[in-house]
């Protein structure tokens, strides 16, 4: 919630207060809550490539790489935040389960990573098992990552990323 807040705030601060997105709210809820059908229906590419329509407002969730000599546009395309996130907690209960790393623009959920070592006795096979068996789509979403943290972020979002990829230094023998 962080990232997009600063993101709307510093790109387009009369939207960032008319959907009151600093302010845990029903206005708020009612925005997110938007956010959330936008990527559910059009996905996450989609969503930051075209923005979001909100009542009288039109969003811009990324700005693309500028042309050359385009100062206003490489001076929007810099205000762009891209986070990395390490061990993404999802899971509220005494499971404590986490995906690796999760890469995020604007606040959106873009890429996960399932990292596998030869320390851990774990390869890509335990990840693919981890991606299609103990990843329950509905616990692996970034409003459970935030509200552990006591950040109602207000949209689900992991199981839209873009791409869930799998990293191992070494297959088992």
């Amino acid at each position: 919630m962080v990232q997009l807040s600063t993101f709307l705030r510093a790109t387009q601060p009369k939207v960032a207060d008319a959907v009151l997105i600093d302010t845990d709210g029903p206005t708020r809820r009612k925005f997110l809550a938007r956010l959330q059908g936008e990527i559910s229906k059009r996905g996450t590419i989609d969503v930051l490539r075209h923005g979001v329509k909100h009542g009288a407002h039109d969003l811009d969730l990324f700005y693309g790489t500028p042309f050359a000599g385009n100062a206003k546009a490489q001076e929007r395309f810099e205000q762009n935040r891209f986070t990395v996130t390490r061990q993404l907690h999802y899971s509220r209960d005494e499971t404590q389960r986490a995906l690796d790393v999760a890469l995020f623009i604007n606040g959106l959920p873009v890429f996960t990573f399932e990292l596998k070592n030869s320390l851990t006795k774990q390869a890509v096979s335990d990840a693919v098992w981890q991606y299609k068996k103990d990843r329950n789509p509905r616990l692996c979403e970034v409003r459970n990552y935030v509200k552990i943290r006591r950040q109602p972020l207000g949209f689900s979002g992991l199981r839209r990323s873009i791409a869930h990829i799998i990293r191992a230094l070494r297959e088992r023998p």
